[in-house]
């Protein structure tokens, strides 16, 4: 059980992070857990198990009754991000705020603060967007670029100068921050020689 804990704290939730729907990767999760001994059987080793499985499936019932199982359990945290990740884009967004105002310490809380957020800034909820933001422990640029989003409605050329430091990043950007540069070009912002800056820093990266 500690050896299953250890994983669930560790190697799940960046497992799952690199999954975004509807592409559920069984085999990733497999692959992890084949080099970890759990010992032995335990009914919580079983649920997880099961658990995953029924999320993979984009099996809700099953899900659920799996969850009822896990009440008071180790393992209720992981059960309820389960059933919220499987359809987050329709989940009660009063469910999702008290799944984050959870206590436990687990990583998988601030993973789905992260989800649901970039699904906040896709559909440009920028208030609720907001509210959230400032609670988020691991980020990333597509994060940041939503932010800039937000930020841009209220100082946008603010925002933007903040967005052309992203822009020297010679790694490829995610897409959602493609509308902040175009908008930094169009006001110059960004500059021709910042352009080929982006340019040279790409080529060194490549190398």
């Amino acid at each position: 059980m500690r050896l299953l804990l250890f994983f669930l704290a560790i190697i799940a939730p960046h497992a799952l992070a690199e999954s975004s729907p509807p592409s559920k990767q069984l085999g990733t999760v497999s692959k992890f857990m084949a080099g970890y001994s759990i010992g032995t059987p335990h009914s919580g080793d079983e649920d997880f198990i099961a658990l995953h499985k029924a999320f993979l499936d984009d099996d809700s019932k099953r899900l659920a009754l799996i969850a009822q199982r896990l009440n008071d359990h180790p393992l209720e945290v992981y059960a309820n991000y389960y059933q919220l990740r499987l359809d987050l884009e329709n989940a009660d967004p009063q469910a999702i705020e008290s799944f984050l105002a959870r206590k436990e310490d687990t990583p998988i809380i601030d993973l789905l603060r992260v989800e649901w957020l970039k699904l906040l800034g896709e559909n440009q909820q920028w208030d609720l967007f907001d509210q959230h933001f400032p609670q988020v422990i691991n980020g990333d640029i597509e994060l940041t670029c939503y932010s800039l989003q937000s930020r841009s409605q209220k100082n946008y050329l603010l925002a933007l100068r903040d967005a052309r430091l992203l822009w020297f990043d010679g790694n490829t950007l995610p897409q959602n921050c493609g509308a902040l540069f175009e908008l930094a070009r169009s006001i110059s912002v960004i500059h021709e020689h910042d352009i080929r800056a982006r340019l040279i820093a790409a080529l060194e990266i490549n190398n």
